[in-house]
């Protein structure tokens, strides 16, 4: 006589006999019949009715167990370690028969765990990780606030006799400009190049920014060099190596000059001799100068503008510029630089996967990859702690 015909006929459903595998009912997965009898699949882990999942790992959740008529019950077609992980989500099975063989349906709405596909930002197997590909995928976890490419802003102050009320203007708002960007969470660094002291229109920049008496401070450097109303390109390019000493080398580096003049040196010549220095592929430059001529300026200064103009900088009319508004904008343009992230080493083209607190991202709605400067740019407002991984094919 077959076990499977006499299951449930001493006063129960099929389940209620405690069969082997069962925790009080049930045959459970794992028996099989023949003609010549039956038994266990000794491949096979018996099933535990009651629990919801599926111990023997065939994809069914307890199947052959007993259950009342109208239950319902949260299924899942994995084990426990692997329930609500990764791509996994639970589903709800019913009871369902006739008479007195009630047994559990099928799971619905279930997602079950799926081959593992390395070093794509989602785990298929629900086993908490996606691991790297061995020898040709790796993953670089950043995180929002932490991780944020660091910011060396590069100041040059024309120290005219004309420019008297525009040098007090920037002493006044360094600080705030400074505190600004500070708040967004950026690491910057400061690098002024005008004369400190000893100089009738002298720029000295005050405390937290900068040191004691206007001295260098933590996040401050000053290249002490008289700015004349034609030369602040000449004198960033002539001070160039004590400019870098100061500057990270995966830093976005932003150049601001503020002048009533024009320069001596062209946009051109400038650009080719920033760009020939590792460091500068995506540099930006803002001006205050005259936009125009006439008014408060000596000479409207073109070539600043096409330096701007070339690197999407900002550009501000000196005669009339709102000071505290000027510096407002500098600080949220140079806090764009929260939302990038340079990655260690190159990508080979196309193989680029992002998540964003383990949730996979979207090219072009989450985040853009720029390959130019290799560098991964989250979209939107990302709150600050978010954590970025970024997968790739070196």
């Amino acid at each position: 006589m077959a076990l499977a015909l006499t299951a449930g006929c001493d006063g129960g459903a099929i389940g209620s006999g405690g069969g082997p595998g069962s925790d009080g009912g049930g045959l459970g997965d794992g028996w099989y019949g023949t003609s010549e009898g039956g038994g266990i699949d000794p491949n096979l882990k018996p099933e535990q009715c009651g629990n919801g999942l599926d111990d023997n790992g065939n994809g069914d959740v307890d199947e052959n167990c007993g259950c009342q008529p109208g239950e319902s019950q949260e299924c899942f077609p994995g084990t426990a370690a692997q329930k609500n992980k990764g791509i996994c989500k639970s589903g709800t099975q019913q009871c369902s028969g006739s008479g007195e063989f009630y047994l559990w349906g099928a799971c619905i709405g279930a997602v079950k765990p799926q081959p593992e596909i390395c070093g794509d930002g989602i785990d298929q197997d629900c086993d908490g990780s996606d691991p790297p590909c061995p020898g040709k995928q790796q993953c670089e976890t950043f995180t929002v606030g932490v991780h944020s490419r660091p910011v060396d802003i590069i100041w040059a102050i024309d120290q005219s006799g004309s420019m008297a009320s525009e040098i007090a203007m920037v002493r006044q708002n360094m600080n705030a400009f400074a505190s600004y960007i500070s708040n967004q969470k950026i690491d910057y660094h400061v690098v002024l190049v005008a004369k400190r002291s000893g100089h009738s229109r002298a720029v000295c920049i005050p405390q937290p920014l900068a040191g004691p008496s206007c001295a260098d401070g933590q996040r401050f450097r000053q290249i002490d060099q008289v700015v004349n109303s034609h030369d602040a390109l000449s004198k960033v390019m002539a001070h160039i190596a004590s400019i870098e000493a100061f500057l990270r080398p995966s830093s976005l580096r932003h150049f601001v000059v503020v002048t009533d003049d024009e320069s001596s040196v062209t946009s051109t010549a400038f650009d080719a001799f920033i760009a020939a220095r590792p460091g500068y592929k995506d540099y930006i430059f803002h001006s205050i100068v005259g936009l125009t001529k006439g008014g408060c300026v000596a000479d409207d200064g073109q070539q600043y503008i096409a330096l701007s103009n070339k690197t999407k900088g900002l550009k501000f009319h000196i005669c009339n510029a709102n000071w505290q508004t000027l510096f407002n904008q500098l600080g949220q343009n140079v806090a764009t630089a929260s939302t990038l992230f340079k990655l260690s080493k190159t990508p080979k083209p196309g193989t680029v996967q992002v998540t964003i607190d383990g949730k996979p991202a979207v090219p072009n709605v989450d985040y853009q990859y720029d390959a130019a400067i290799n560098q991964v740019k989250l979209l939107g407002t990302p709150k600050d702690g978010s954590k970025l991984q970024v997968c790739y094919e070196a």
